[in-house]
């Protein structure tokens, strides 16, 4: 988890003043190898909490902590 400055589109959506830090949580799946297979990049607004969640693998689910 970072607190960059957010990209201006992805300010505006969150409706943040240009370079207002946000904050990004980057996620990536590797293989057994290490290799990358998949990532995402998630942007939220400092004065909010991240929600916790889980994901109930039998029902393929999330639920709020």
């Amino acid at each position: 988890m970072m607190a960059p400055t957010a990209p201006p589109v992805i300010a505006h959506h969150l409706g943040l003043a240009a370079e207002t830090p946000a904050l990004m949580v980057v996620l990536r799946l590797e293989d057994k190898n290490g290799r990358t297979i998949e990532w995402i990049r998630a942007f939220g607004r400092p004065d909010e909490p991240l929600a916790d969640e889980v994901l109930d693998l039998a029902t393929r689910l999330w639920s709020s902590a």
